[in-house]
């Protein structure tokens, strides 16, 4: 992969692009999303009954079951070292399908949340990115550690984002990728 850019995420800017599905008219899921208890970035990351019965209701009862994986991961994982955080917040998300943004929500550029990828099962390397650096954030990983980077997916031949973790400032980055584990 070669390197093209680096932007620091920020909470604000995810939540700001994030907000753009109710001007898109997929106001379904985050009327309720903004239900959800969200607390800071660092803090535990609740989602409200009111959500879970929507997404049984609406989305089935293995869509319901990945968000309570995930509920149960952010729990178990907050109290691993950071290592095996990164490996198990990576591994979990990249059991989702990998899905350009047209094809899975009829947009050239969506970026969804969290929820958004874990109910509907799929997404793009944006949206794979951002749940994986908003749970590690919840989990307490230091923002200063995390960078969305833009790169070049060498056997795709297309721009592609990952998440890379550097433990310290000047460290080889590990990449969190969900083309390669």
């Amino acid at each position: 992969m070669i390197l093209a850019s680096q932007h620091r995420a920020s909470l604000p800017a995810a939540t700001t692009s994030a907000l753009r599905p109710l001007l898109n008219g997929r106001s379904w899921l985050w009327a309720i999303l903004l239900t959800a208890t969200l607390g800071s970035v660092g803090n535990a990351f609740e989602l409200t009954d009111t959500l879970m019965s929507y997404v049984r209701a609406e989305f089935g009862d293995e869509a319901y079951q990945r968000l309570q994986n995930y509920q149960r991961l952010q729990l178990l994982a907050s109290r691993a070292p950071i290592d095996r955080q990164l490996r198990l917040v990576n591994s979990f998300f990249n059991q989702s399908r990998f899905v350009s943004d047209i094809e899975h929500w009829g947009e050239e550029d969506y970026w969804a949340t969290p929820v958004e990828l874990l109910t509907t099962n799929a997404g793009d390397c944006e949206d794979f990115s951002i749940a994986k650096y908003q749970t590690l954030r919840s989990m307490g990983v230091p923002d200063e550690q995390l960078r969305i980077v833009y790169v070049k997916a060498l056997e795709l031949n297309q721009a592609h984002m990952v998440l890379a973790w550097y433990p310290r400032p000047d460290a080889d980055p590990l990449i969190l990728d969900n083309l390669i584990n």
